[in-house]
């Protein structure tokens, strides 16, 4: 079949980028024309596809909100780890008395002067400052039931009323007393022990009070585990305070505005501070 021309059918792919009246005559000489479809439209495999990329999106944000939810309960658990450090401290802070310092019994004896009716039980346990507590309250459980004590108890609550009422008078309805520490001079070494000598005599006195002898047996038992948990009481520091007391107010002859120097010496025993001018005032009960 040499030299016989043979025709040969192009195919001939149309893309459709590229239209017919493009092409040469050439390039259409009994073509088998084949259009090549660049988008024919969903089929099966872009189906699967779509079902592929769903379920990775979906896995995508479930790890997202598992993410989130993660992270709100970590800062809820430390929000929870931070208020029970904070509440720890502050029982720590309760108990051993941490930031109980020289001017707490000055605090006191300041907001004693502006109260109206307490009762010497109040003004012990104010001014005992947790010192011996337990003991105290041990032995005025068992002295309510006796009927002098009581009448002293109550006694002592007309006494503050009368007080207050007495400062209403002379000072106004508004009057306010303040205490003011100017100087702070700390105690000796043997200023501290002559104090010590002085509270271990104090407590020597309250062994044989008339609570003593009263019979009581509940009551000296009591008596007793007061004075027993004092009796290695040591005064470890002290100072002398000057300070200045004044009162403001407003009374029928004009605003009063008065001042005046007064010392206060407080001492720090068994890890309290207490007023030694008030000391009496706490043991009260037990004389």
């Amino acid at each position: 079949m040499a030299g016989k021309d043979k025709k040969v059918k192009h195919v001939i792919i149309l893309d459709d980028a590229k239209d017919e009246d493009e092409l040469s005559d050439e390039e259409l000489d009994e073509p088998v024309r084949v259009r090549r479809k660049t988008d024919t439209g969903p089929s099966l495999d872009d189906d699967e596809d779509d079902d592929e990329e769903s379920a990775l999106t979906e896995g995508l944000t479930a790890g997202k909100k598992k993410k989130r939810m993660n992270r709100r309960i970590a800062i809820r658990l430390l929000f929870l780890l931070v208020s029970l450090i904070i509440l720890g401290a502050v029982v720590i802070f309760a108990m051993t008395g941490v930031g109980n310092d020289y001017r707490t019994p000055v605090a006191v004896y300041e907001e004693y002067l502006n109260k109206d009716g307490y009762s010497s039980e109040d003004l012990a346990a104010a001014y005992g400052n947790g010192l011996a507590e337990r003991g105290l309250r041990k032995l005025r459980k068992k002295l309510r039931q006796n009927q002098a004590y009581m009448d002293d108890l109550y006694s002592s609550m007309d006494e503050s009323h009368a007080v207050y009422e007495d400062n209403r008078a002379r000072y106004g309805d508004d009057f306010k007393y303040r205490v003011t520490i100017n100087i702070a001079e700390p105690l000796s070494a043997s200023q501290c022990n002559s104090y010590t000598a002085d509270f271990a005599g104090l407590m020597n006195d309250i062994g044989r009070s008339w609570l003593a002898g009263t019979g009581d047996a509940k009551v000296t038992s009591a008596l007793f585990d007061l004075t027993s948990s004092l009796e290695d009481a040591r005064v470890t520091r002290g100072y002398r305070l000057y300070c200045t007391e004044s009162v403001t107010g407003t009374s029928k002859d004009g605003p009063v505005n008065e001042a005046f120097p007064i010392e206060i010496t407080v001492v720090k025993i068994k890890g309290r501070w207490i007023m030694w001018d008030g000391i009496y005032d706490i043991f009260r009960m037990a004389y």
